[in-house]
């Protein structure tokens, strides 16, 4: 019961989260830490999968 929740929530936040990508981009651009940059693209792969997958369902 606990893993549904954990997905439940992580689905909102990635879902909800397109302002938060960009404020990721411009943290990672301004900061030029590799380990950022690469949070962030990993993250960002994530985001468009989700977003493909919500478009798909309507």
């Amino acid at each position: 019961m606990k893993k549904i929740f954990y997905l439940l929530v992580l689905f909102i936040f990635a879902s909800g989260s397109g302002l938060f990508v960009s404020a990721a981009n411009v943290y990672a651009q301004n900061i030029q830490f590799s380990t950022s940059h690469y949070c962030y693209k990993h993250y960002n792969i994530h985001n468009i999968s989700n977003i493909n997958a919500q478009t798909n369902n309507y």
